[in-house]
């Protein structure tokens, strides 16, 4: 019961790199105060906008630049995950930073339409001030403080497991598992509608508690700076994370971090490379064939060989796009989501509005709304299913958990819709409806 001690021990996190994390956010927090720009977040100055995301690309940027820095031109640790693969390719490389940066302009997306609910009231939050002058609120924010990493935890592996799901795997996650042996830059390298999910880890906390916004920022500079040395492809240094290295080398395995044993109860544990863990109950089996099978389920660019070729040599711009027609066609359809959820901001005048003496009879009512925030939250999902009917593969759709029992199958599923969708749905609500509306989660549940 080590990991028990682990999570409530104030030792363990002050020695733990939650510690670092904390504190760049602290900087960020006090160095450009969320409270002193409300009055721009409750218009979505552009201008504003662009500074959150400087702020945001020169963390991540700088953060994942010192990992590359020391551990692959500095050489400062000494045992690699992969010997045989010392370094990225120029072109695996920029496909990482490419999608990285994707994901940390969506950080900023989410980032400011937060502070657009908490600047107009949508969401109540605890002021500076309130924290200054109580004890109980100080008390409250530290507990929070320590939450977050536990609820990331949790968050991830529901989420990660979730994106594994055949017809998932295939046009979104894949995109992740491209590095079967992980650099820094990889642990952010997302497909956008992942990205979606994972940063949906945020709103499943921030949307139903009543805490500073700093609780909000703490999350998600958690959120966007911890894959780094947890993708590092080294094994000898502060923060590795050998545990996720064995899940990009087997891909069906190990989808928590490690901190809290959720595979070891899963049965989806394996410690090591090569002889099974007794623990691990999956459909990866090191008999040769069946490792073949995992590598070239779902889709063949899955297998070692063709993700080194398709990110070998120099940079391309040929590595950021995908291969197959299907994966296209895919992109191609998210777009709409994309662009209801814009419009749907145009109609509220909360951005891109032209025209602010709209009469209020044309904002959409909370039906319309509850419809928008299915077409973003849901959309995906069912743009991958119905194409994957349309491009069937080989595999079953519930590859690799079409062996599980049904009662495993039903509890992840339904984890999966309240962890993964429902904030990302709830999210989309909050923002577009006005305020004081019981449509919004927060004051559903406050008042």
């Amino acid at each position: 019961n080590d990991w028990l001690w682990n999570i409530f021990s104030p030792s363990k996190f002050v020695k733990s790199a939650n510690l670092i994390w904390l504190c760049l956010s602290a900087v960020i927090y006090v160095a450009f105060p969320y409270e002193a720009s409300f009055d721009r977040a409750s218009v979505l100055d552009l201008e504003w906008i662009c500074q959150r995301a400087a702020i945001h690309m020169t963390l991540v940027n700088g953060y994942y630049g010192f990992w590359h820095t020391t551990l692959y031109v500095w050489r400062l640790s000494k045992r690699k995950f992969n010997p045989d693969n010392q370094g990225p390719s120029k072109s695996q490389l920029f496909h990482n930073i490419w999608y990285t940066n994707l994901g940390t302009l969506q950080w900023t997306l989410w980032e400011v339409l937060f502070l657009h609910c908490y600047a107009t009231q949508k969401i109540r939050y605890v002021s500076n001030a309130q924290l200054c002058s109580s004890w109980m609120e100080l008390g409250n924010l530290w507990l929070w403080i320590w939450f977050v990493p536990l609820y990331r935890e949790l968050h991830f592996y529901i989420s990660h497991r979730f994106l594994h799901f055949g017809i998932l795997y295939k046009y979104i996650h894949s995109l992740h598992h491209r590095n079967t042996d992980p650099e820094p830059f990889a642990g952010l390298a997302m497909h956008p509608i992942e990205h979606m999910y994972y940063m949906g880890c945020v709103a499943g906390l921030s949307l139903y508690i009543h805490a500073s916004p700093f609780i909000m920022l703490w999350n998600g500079v958690h959120m966007l700076i911890s894959p780094a040395a947890s993708h590092s492809g080294w094994e000898d240094h502060y923060m590795s994370g050998q545990h996720h290295f064995i899940h990009h080398a087997k891909f069906e395995c190990n989808y928590g971090t490690g901190g809290i044993p959720i595979d070891k109860w899963f049965g989806t544990y394996r410690e090591k490379l090569g002889k099974t863990s007794e623990s691990y109950q999956g459909q990866y089996k090191d008999d040769g064939s069946a490792g073949k099978e995992v590598r070239e389920s779902v889709h063949s660019s899955n297998s070692s060989a063709a993700d080194q070729k398709y990110l070998n040599g120099d940079i391309s711009l040929r590595a950021i796009f995908p291969e197959k027609m299907d994966q296209i066609i895919y992109n191609l359809l998210n777009l709409i989501p994309l662009v209801v959820f814009g419009a749907a901001l145009r109609r509220q005048r909360i951005m891109f509005s032209i025209n602010d003496s709209v009469p209020s009879t044309s904002l959409l009512n909370d039906r319309e709304i509850a419809i928008v925030g299915v077409i973003v939250s849901v959309g995906p999902i069912a743009l991958a299913y119905m194409l994957g009917i349309l491009y069937p593969d080989k595999k079953h759709f519930l590859w690799p958990f079409h062996k599980d029992s049904n009662l495993n199958l039903s509890f992840h599923a339904v984890m999966s819709v309240f962890i993964a969708i429902l904030p990302v749905h709830h999210f989309i609500i909050s923002v577009l409806s006005i305020e004081g509306s019981q449509n919004i989660p927060y004051h559903y549940l406050y008042g």
